[in-house]
């Protein structure tokens, strides 16, 4: 009985670890490939890493470009990205910490 509990318990902090590990990661993502908007990044290291982020992040955020207007030149679609992807990583620890429970 406390082997299952202990191996529950473990189970889930594994899982939880996991999403919220990834979800940081992803988060990182889409903050540096938004930062990319602000500089050079046509030659070398930074085209290299800014045509891998966009095809991790690009599709995702443009999501949202389709919906949010631009004001002047600045983007806000980035940030509502941010925003809309941290309230699912938190609605998926909670549904997680549902079946736990």
């Amino acid at each position: 009985m406390i082997a299952a509990l202990v191996n529950n318990i473990s189970m889930y902090m594994g899982l939880h670890n996991t999403i919220n590990a990834v979800g940081m990661l992803y988060t990182i993502m889409i903050f540096v490939w938004a930062l990319f908007s602000w500089f050079d990044h046509s030659k070398g290291f930074l085209r290299d890493m800014y045509n891998v982020l966009d095809k991790l992040v690009g599709p995702y955020v443009r999501l949202f470009r389709r919906f949010l207007p631009t004001f002047g030149s600045i983007d806000f679609s980035p940030f509502v990205a941010l925003i809309v992807f941290q309230i699912f990583v938190q609605l998926l620890l909670q549904g997680l910490r549902l079946l736990f429970v």
